[in-house]
């Protein structure tokens, strides 16, 4: 993830449920090695419940955006991003080892 899409991200993040309501919801649209695209959607910000996550063509799970990570549950496994760079997201299933996925996270409101 570049520093462009860390700092509009924060910004986001920051600014909570005042921004959304004057804005459009933000997409990061976020491709990891073998997985599917991935989008988060965020709304209010961090500590919103109107976030969520979209993995690939399945319906949209709640995402909790926190100071530096984010989670979301999907299809018994649990999703945790980074927002550092390089983007990466650890998938962790039951009963499976933990696995660290690297890739790459664009913003919409990248001009």
């Amino acid at each position: 993830m570049s520093r462009t899409i860390l700092i509009l991200l924060a910004f986001v993040l920051i600014s909570g449920p005042a921004h959304s309501v004057s804005k459009e919801p933000v997409a990061v649209t976020c491709k990891f090695e073998k997985l599917p695209p991935m989008v988060m959607t965020i709304r209010g910000g961090m500590g919103a419940a109107d976030n969520t996550l979209t993995v690939g063509k399945t319906p949209p799970v709640p995402l909790e955006i926190g100071s530096g990570l984010s989670t979301a549950s999907h299809d018994g496994r649990d999703f945790i991003f980074s927002l550092r760079e390089p983007a990466s997201v650890t998938v962790i299933r039951a009963g499976a080892a933990d696995q660290t996925y690297r890739g790459t996270c664009k913003s919409s409101l990248r001009p």
